[in-house]
């Protein structure tokens, strides 16, 4: 894996999701979209994930998988076997985990991959997964992350973010947060569990 990952804004999607999966044979491994709007974002079981334009994270990772005996293309990961694949469920759910502990805020995970805080719902994940005979080749990892958004309506009363999570702790410090920052710092911390899953050097 020798390549760092590679952010993509994209002004309005329907889903992070269906945008990668649309663009899968174009994108590198690590390709990152990430919609300032997204109009149709989906969660586990067909759910909707609403989120207000501009004002959290709504993105997708791609990963991509050489496969056993084909030739070696050296931005992918090695072959990965789909009976392991909670193992990619874990690393990402632990990495958002992460994130917000550095931002003081302690989550915890609800399975299948919901991030709680205080038993409310700070970030969704879906994760779908193409599977060629007993490996996988790709990966789409959609990411809602509540950031800067502050009413969520009666529809999600059991809803938080970020800055309301702040708001209660009266941080003097808080501000509201830029999102392109806070998906660099993410994805680092993202890619060094990627390393650490597959043993490798994660280089620029």
């Amino acid at each position: 894996m020798t390549k760092k990952h590679d952010i993509i804004w994209i002004d309005e999607t329907d889903s992070t999701n269906s945008e990668a999966a649309r663009r899968i044979p174009e994108l590198d491994n690590l390709s990152v979209l990430s919609a300032r709007c997204q109009i149709s974002g989906r969660g586990q079981h067909d759910h909707v994930w609403m989120s207000e334009p501009g004002r959290n994270l709504t993105f997708s990772i791609v990963l991509k998988y050489n496969m056993p005996g084909s030739s070696e293309d050296s931005s992918a990961l090695p072959p990965f076997m789909a009976k392991d694949q909670a193992a990619i469920s874990d690393i990402t759910a632990s990495s958002v985990i992460e994130f917000l502990r550095r931002h003081g805020i302690k989550g915890s995970i609800k399975y299948p991959n919901d991030i709680l805080v205080g038993g409310k719902k700070i970030c969704g994940i879906l994760i779908e997964h193409t599977v060629k005979g007993m490996y996988l080749t790709d990966t789409i990892i959609g990411i809602g992350l509540n950031v800067n958004q502050k009413d969520f309506g009666i529809s999600l009363p059991d809803a938080t973010s970020i800055a309301i999570l702040k708001d209660e702790t009266k941080d003097p410090a808080h501000g509201e947060l830029d999102l392109d920052s806070c998906l660099e710092e993410f994805m680092e911390i993202f890619s060094l569990a990627l390393q650490k899953l597959f043993q490798m050097d994660c280089q620029p």
